[in-house]
């Protein structure tokens, strides 16, 4: 059997680090947000900038994992730090982050295919999905090649990540080999190629391609869910979290740098060619172009053996990183017991065939309804470092180690900032979020307020409901994203409808304009609008459904809990044999009896001690059974006397009676019954004979005080008691 806590080594980490944090957006993304936004110097300055950032966060995460060293990541970090709450806000977020990274992967295969196939599998249209053509042979490619990959992952972990080594080996190495013949051929770069965009100011280029860290870099720090299986010292992890992102910050730059090299002849330079680039086929993808210009189609040959490397590591570790957090989650019950179960090779299979069947229907949703993931992402990630940080701050104040507390701070701090870029246009990677990122993101919490209504519904263990923070959270989100939702929906509505009359009235002349036109077109307006407001009302109240849920779980959460420990807190009190209480519930009664006191100094109580004559002689001579069994007999005479007042077995045969309200009234009446008894009793065979005294409280009299004359008493009646059944008449 393998030991899967030895099956990760250090350059399997660094493989899993890089291949998450680096997939299919390598190749896009550094033409369509960094070089046409910010220009190639542009570019390196905010990547520069944004792997230092993240260097902070990678030393937080290094903390935490010595701290916590499971493969729990997130998950367990921010549990140990908070609670059970926060850990459940941050992992969901974790998990959609994880999950559009793997679905924007997977899909990326069927965009690829057109640029280097052409039609080759578009055939079998099945439908339309805003705009994208989604054909069944897309599908079946992209379905192979996650069912490939993802079946790599249930093998042994040593193969798996042997094999992510090399895949990740051939992307570096074809990247800086195509990086160098580009450079060597065309003599280095000149000073137009290494320059800012011309649009915009300097330091908003630059802010423009730093806002996108989050989404650019996260995923180097997935292996923090596999810490348990390292075969190297967890100490060693912010060494590797620092090549890894040293080495995805080069990839990022050599892109970029190859992405510049050469343009085609229809566009003035190469600022054109990128920031209007509309072409298919290699000439759509900017270093595809490049390579195929140097080295033709062997260039093109090992670029997308290079894109087939990254993609498979990017699928390869996320569908590590989401199996292990939500395994991890499965022993806390959040998710299916099943999802907890490993196999001999410490695999979590059941989560994996579940992720990987998820992945599956996503990819019939079309590569558009993918991308705003995007955005979604950049949001995720912010909150996720945001934990992370909080956690690394407070574990620094916890040991007193300053470099975790201003770490903490400062990682705090730019997720802060990454949130805000992407809310405030002048920060932002794009003129503004798309709207439907707002959407997809109330979407999403919508379903993690959901899920979270129902793991609090079948939480009996109490772990969850104890903070506000995923309901007041999930809440604000929601309501905050919504409004944000229908404000651009309805800036771009009525925007449409502007150019639309507009253009009506430029192209009228002299003709009178045509008043049902424009009826319909301001109605269509309307009744867009009206849709826009209906989904609204309709996702707040499906909110405040959820929210009224789980307040009322959280109310029977806390009525069982109350349950429990009365129960807990009885069987705490509670005599055994006897079933009255027992000494721990005499002292704590003694307590309360000596607050009513101080409260009251008039306050009345009595204290009946009685002792159960012959045990002694019964246990020695009859056994212990049926000594117990006397001895149960003796308390029901006195339970049956005393119906009102607490009842304690305070020692083997001695008992005490609290007297108040009530009994304490008709005390002298209680006695007698309870001495008339015993008298009855020494006449018969085997009855039971009770010794009992009986004090009260008297001005200035301590507990104490009032037991030892009701002890007192208690032993002059004992003397009694055997002078009248000298000889034992029990058989």
């Amino acid at each position: 059997m393998e030991n899967g806590k030895k099956s990760i080594g250090i350059l399997g980490a660094f493989a899993l680090s890089v291949g998450t944090s680096i997939g299919w957006g390598s190749f896009v993304v550094t033409g369509t947000n960094y070089l046409s936004k910010a220009g190639l110097l542009g570019s390196i300055i905010g990547i520069v900038l944004g792997v230092l950032l993240m260097g902070i966060i990678a030393y937080n995460y290094h903390c935490l994992m010595n701290q916590t060293p499971d493969s729990g990541g997130i998950y367990s970090y921010v549990k140990h730090t908070f609670n059970a709450d926060h850990a459940f806000l941050a992992s969901w977020f974790l998990i959609i982050v994880y999950t559009g990274i793997l679905w924007a992967n997977v899909t990326s295969v069927a965009l690829f295919s057109r640029f280097l196939f052409g039609s080759l599998f578009r055939f079998g249209r099945l439908y339309s999905i805003s705009g994208y053509d989604v054909y069944i042979g897309e599908v079946l490619l992209c379905a192979g090649v996650l069912f490939v990959i993802g079946g790599l992952t249930l093998l042994n972990k040593r193969i798996t990540t042997g094999v992510t080594i090399g895949l990740v080996s051939v992307f570096v190495i074809v990247v800086v080999f195509v990086s160098a013949v580009s450079l060597i051929k065309q003599k280095g770069l000149s000073m137009s190629e290494v320059s800012f965009a011309s649009d915009t100011h300097h330091f908003r280029q630059v802010m423009t391609v730093l806002s996108m860290t989050p989404w650019a870099f996260i995923g180097f720090e997935s292996i923090s869910h596999s810490a348990g299986s390292f075969s190297f010292k967890i100490k060693k992890t912010l060494k590797i979290m620092l090549v890894s992102l040293t080495v995805s910050a080069l990839i990022y730059i050599l892109l970029c740098q190859i992405s510049v090299m050469v343009h085609p002849d229809a566009y003035a330079s190469w600022h054109d060619y990128i920031a209007n680039n509309h072409e298919s086929g290699i000439m759509g993808i900017p270093p595809f172009f490049v390579a195929h210009y140097y080295l033709g189609k062997t260039g093109v040959t090992i670029f997308a053996a290079a894109l087939f490397a990254i993609i498979a590591t990017s699928i390869i570790g996320n569908i590590y990183a989401l199996s292990n957090l939500i395994q991890r989650m499965a022993e806390d019950e959040i998710f299916p017991k099943k999802f907890a179960y490993v196999n001999k090779h410490d695999n979590p299979v059941y989560v994996k065939l579940f992720i990987i069947g998820l992945t599956t229907l996503a990819i019939f949703l079309g590569r558009s309804a993918i991308g705003f993931i995007v955005d979604v992402n950049n949001i995720g990630g912010v909150i996720v470092y945001a934990y992370v940080s909080a956690c690394a701050f407070m574990f620094g104040r916890r040991k007193s180690v300053r470099s975790a507390v201003v770490c903490g701070v400062l990682g705090f701090i730019a997720s802060l900032v990454f949130g805000v870029s992407h809310l405030i246009p002048v920060f932002s990677s794009s003129d503004g979020i798309a709207q439907e990122t707002f959407i997809v993101f109330v979407l999403f919490s919508l379903i993690g307020f959901a899920f979270f209504a129902f793991v609090l519904k079948k939480d009996t263990k109490g772990n969850f409901g104890s903070s506000s923070v995923v309901w007041v959270g999930f809440s604000i989100m929601i309501t905050f994203f919504s409004e944000i939702w229908i404000v651009e929906r309805s800036k771009k509505i009525h925007g449409n409808l502007l150019g639309q009359i507009k253009s009506y009235y430029a192209s009228l002349g002299a003709q009178a304009p045509d008043q049902d036109y424009l009826y319909r077109i301001e109605t269509n307006a309307d009744r867009l609008n009206m849709f826009g407001m209906t989904t609204i009302f309709v996702i707040i109240s499906v909110t405040l459904v959820i929210l009224f849920s789980i307040l009322y779980f959280v109310k029977e959460n806390e009525k069982r809990h109350k349950r429990q420990l009365q129960q807990i807190s009885d069987i705490a009190n509670q005599d055994p044999l006897t079933g009255v209480f027992n000494q721990r519930a005499y002292i704590t009664n003694e307590k309360r009896i000596l607050a009513l006191v101080n409260a009251d100094p008039t306050y009345h109580y009595g204290l009946v001690v009685c002792d159960v004559n012959d045990l002694k002689y019964v246990n020695d001579k009859f056994g212990h059974d049926f000594g117990d069994n006397y001895l149960c007999k003796a308390c029901q005479v006195i339970c049956g006397i005393y119906q009102k007042s607490p009842i304690f077995r305070i020692g083997g045969d001695e008992f005490v009676i609290i007297l108040e309200g009530e009994d304490y009234t008709d005390r002298e009446n209680l006695l007698a019954q309870l001495k008339e008894t015993s008298l009855r009793n020494i006449a018969e065979e085997n009855g039971i004979v009770i010794a009992a005294g009986m004090a009260v409280r008297e001005e200035h009299d301590g507990f104490h005080d009032v037991f030892r004359r009701a002890d007192k008493q208690m032993y002059l009646h004992k003397n009694q008691l055997k002078e009248k059944r000298p000889s034992h008449n029990l058989r």
